[in-house]
């Protein structure tokens, strides 16, 4: 069974939160009428090579392996970098600074990549956790 914050339900207060993590993303059309969306720019439309953070929820709605309007780069916490780190030793790293919602917006982020780069994310989400509540556990077993 799974958890209830992982259910992606419409009044989930985590998931609506996970959801508003900004993804940087590159549009690979020219999309009309959209250019509000870039705050930078003055013109109607969104031209080929803008690049944008948007949430998540839009970028779900508009990225698809089928039809490419947008190129998504991984935020750096998703990273090789940051699973070298975390597999270093997860225990000291202040999840805090990257992000409230670090585990939640991974697996959301899952949806998104490529299978090899989810698989690699999953498995950093995994091992992080289990090294870290084991850490926990240590503790109340010291006290």
């Amino acid at each position: 069974m799974q958890s209830d914050c992982y259910r992606n339900g419409y009044f989930n207060i985590q998931d609506i939160m996970a959801s508003q993590e900004r993804i940087s993303c590159k549009f690979e059309i020219d999309v009309p009428n959209m250019g509000f969306l870039d705050s930078s720019s003055h013109d109607s439309n969104i031209k080929i090579g803008s690049k944008l953070d948007l949430p998540y929820w839009l970028v779900k709605a508009i990225y698809n392996e089928k039809f490419k309007f947008v190129n998504i780069d991984l935020p750096k916490w998703y990273k090789k970098f940051y699973h070298d780190i975390l597999e270093a030793d997860a225990c000291v790293v202040d999840l805090r600074k990257m992000g409230p919602y670090y585990y939640d917006f991974g697996v959301l982020l899952l949806n998104l990549v490529e299978t090899d780069i989810g698989l690699n994310i999953a498995r950093t989400l995994l091992s992080c956790f289990r090294s870290r509540f084991r850490r926990i556990m240590d503790l109340y077993k010291s006290l």
